[in-house]
């Protein structure tokens, strides 16, 4: 017949001996509960700054009475950090399973802590990742602001619409609508049609409107020209152009003389 209690005492003796610092009964029953802390590699788990956050935990074992013939009770307790503890455990009742009839407290406390460093690295490669994707996201949308909207013919054409459309509302709008448009409004109006060339202005005639309007202002200047000015008749000069003058035969400047007849002829 076996002698459970026997065996139990001498697994924890056993245990003692290998993780003296690690170790600690905390019911010494029977059936007995102890304690082994388990401390993952430190620098496994970063912060977003780089900075190492350290995971540790306690594998908690309760025997059954027939322990080792039966799976003893586990449980993680003093969790500092270990977000994949369900998994762990899922992990360790498999082992405990496999190892049914042996002593099997150092089997689980050394499998809890690799089982709980290659869970931490998943979770790491994972928010690794995570981040390289924000961070691509991040790059992505700030090319897209920057790079703005691509311009067609449809895209223009619709914004086209919409944009006469604001000015002819403002038109409609009432007296002194014209007064609420910016110069960019009021030049799109003009060409558009929607505005009289004038109002376009701020109702300011340009130089060529007012002479076509009233063509004594041509002779305006007239008034203020000083005894012994000449004026000269630029269409006595028509046709001089086709004249054959050599230009090295120039020597007392002839031809500058009638250019500069010809530009007084303009004005």
């Amino acid at each position: 017949m076996t002698d459970y209690a026997e065996e139990q005492a001498n697994e924890l003796e056993v245990l003692l001996s290998i993780f003296p610092d690690e170790f600690r009964v905390t019911d010494a029953g029977p059936p007995a509960t102890f304690q082994i802390d388990v401390r993952p590699e430190e620098d496994i788990i970063r912060n977003e700054d780089g900075i190492a956050q350290p995971v540790t935990f306690a594998l908690e074992i309760t025997y059954t009475e027939t322990y080792p013939d039966t799976v003893p009770v586990v449980t993680v307790v003093e969790n500092v950090g270990l977000m994949e503890e369900d998994a762990l455990l899922a992990e360790l009742g498999r082992i405990a399973e496999e190892s049914v009839g042996m002593a099997m407290g150092f089997t689980l406390a050394a499998s809890a802590k690799e089982i709980a460093e290659r869970l931490l690295t998943e979770r790491a490669e994972r928010e690794a990742e995570e981040a390289a994707k924000r961070v691509a996201a991040e790059e992505e949308a700030e090319r897209l602001r920057h790079a703005g909207t691509r311009v067609t013919a449809v895209t223009f054409d619709q914004w086209k619409a919409g944009f006469l459309g604001e000015i002819a509302a403002i038109l409609r709008s009432g007296r002194g609508g014209e007064d609420q448009l910016t110069p960019a409004q009021r030049s799109a109006a003009a060409v558009a049609g929607l505005l009289d060339p004038v109002k376009a202005k701020g109702g300011k005639l340009t130089g060529r409107q007012l002479f076509e309007k009233d063509r004594s202002l041509a002779s305006s200047d007239m008034a203020h020209m000083e005894d012994g000015d000449v004026t000269v008749d630029a269409d006595l000069f028509e046709g001089m152009e086709d004249l054959d003058i050599d230009e090295e035969d120039d020597e007392e400047g002839e031809n500058s003389v009638l250019a500069n007849i010809r530009k007084g002829g303009e004005d």
